[in-house]
């Protein structure tokens, strides 16, 4: 009994010492996050309710099949779970507005947000209307003009920018428009599309009329069919103007 006894504890010192020796058979391995996340949309310039369609692309170092999920700060994301490298956004009220796109290997996650501003929609009213610089921009995106009629004016203050989504989209002024930019803050009229991105083209400034009466001083009109144009005795004032990349004519008068 005794030589049993002391052969089960030179047994178990055996396996202590084995032990003791790091016969440790763990596996450790590297995994890298997915890196060179870049998001695309399909429009730059957007007003309220407008979808613009997003797009995601990423690579993961390691080869690892990946997925995407996206995030906004409000508005609404189609589909409303924000899975998948494509989704559509629904842009809230004007302001800025923070989407994050995260893409994961099912191990680690990366990234990357894109801050979009949504501009406030026009409107002329009866009357006098005021555009001032509101730290963004204006947006028509109506597929006719916006009217100016007679005894109504709208009058434009310096930075003003205004973009128009629709190529038959424009301004036709019937009664007064003064567009009152300085030489540091012009008042900018130009279609949509992103920075880097060949530009579309909108129908342009319509005076028209013996009672259209316009002042444009230090503005930059920009991608329209034909800049400006004055029509039936129209009378428009040009005082340090830009009228730059349009389609057929830049300044007409008829």
């Amino acid at each position: 009994m005794r030589f049993i006894s002391w052969l089960f504890v030179g047994l178990a010192g055996l396996v202590l010492l084995a032990g003791a020796c790091g016969c440790d058979k763990s596996v450790e391995f590297s995994n890298s996050a997915p890196g060179d996340i870049n998001i695309t949309k399909d429009k730059c310039y957007l007003s309220a309710g407008t979808v613009v369609a997003l797009g995601a692309t990423a690579s993961d170092p390691d080869g690892d099949e990946i997925s995407f999920s996206w995030e906004a700060s409000d508005g609404d994301l189609w589909p409303t779970s924000g899975l998948g490298s494509a989704v559509s956004w629904t842009a809230p009220s004007s302001g800025t507005h923070i989407l994050t796109v995260t893409v994961t290997d099912g191990i680690d996650t990366g990234s990357r947000s894109i801050e979009i501003e949504v501009g406030e929609q026009i409107m002329v009213l009866p009357g006098t209307n005021e555009l001032t610089d509101n730290g963004s921009y204006y947006i028509y995106n109506q597929a006719r003009h916006l009217m100016v009629e007679t005894l109504s004016s709208l009058i434009i203050g310096e930075g003003v920018t205004i973009i128009f989504d629709n190529e038959y989209s424009g301004i036709t002024i019937r009664g007064i428009m003064q567009a009152l930019g300085t030489p540091s803050d012009p008042v900018t009229f130009r279609s949509n599309y992103c920075p880097g991105e060949g530009s579309t083209t909108w129908d342009g400034i319509k005076f028209e009329g013996d009672q259209a009466d316009g002042t444009m001083r230090h503005c930059s009109v920009m991608d329209a069919v034909i800049g400006i144009s004055a029509f039936d005795q129209a009378t428009v004032t040009l005082d340090t103007c830009t009228v730059t990349d349009n389609g057929e004519i830049g300044i007409g008068i008829y």
